[in-house]
């Protein structure tokens, strides 16, 4: 979980340096808890490529506010 969380700070860095305050992100890193595939590799290089789909960055919700006047 901690090597999770500390992917998922890192990728939130990228739309703060493009003007994103960073009041308006959070980033939750899910670890083990929301793999998108289960791999049972012994040979570590097959895991490691298995595994990659699991390294991720979903962006859940996004409000873009315009103010008019």
């Amino acid at each position: 979980m901690e090597l999770s969380q500390r992917r998922a700070g890192a990728r939130q860095g990228l739309p703060c340096r493009q003007g994103v305050p960073a009041n308006r992100l959070i980033a939750v890193g899910k670890g083990k808890a929301n793999p998108v595939v289960r791999c049972e590799d012994s040979d570590r290089s097959a895991l490691i490529k298995c595994l990659e789909p699991n390294r991720r960055v979903e962006v859940e919700h996004i409000t873009v506010e315009r103010r008019v006047g």
